[in-house]
């Protein structure tokens, strides 16, 4: 009984991946709005030059560790990531 179970789950988190990967294969990503842009430039720090986690819309606790991990590399959109970590974990 619990292997069945456990099979449902596996199949569930599948079907699920899938359906993301697809999604997005088919619309795209993008921000709705300038303000996430913006919030990234800062965090980053290519408006202010050092990485700052003063940004709008976001509070300072939840925007230091993404400015630490700009200051690792700029490179990866850890903002996007966490955006969607937040909205689909």
């Amino acid at each position: 009984m619990k292997l069945l179970r456990m099979n449902r789950m596996i199949m569930a988190a599948i079907l699920a991946a899938v359906m993301l990967l697809l999604a997005f294969y088919k619309m795209g990503m993008g921000f709705e709005t300038n303000d996430d842009r913006c919030i990234i430039e800062m965090l980053a720090g290519t408006i202010t030059q050092v990485p700052d986690a003063h940004v709008q819309v976001v509070n300072y606790l939840l925007a230091v560790p993404l400015m630490w991990l700009y200051r690792i590399t700029w490179q990866i959109p850890w903002y996007g990531i966490c955006l969607i970590l937040f909205q689909n974990g």
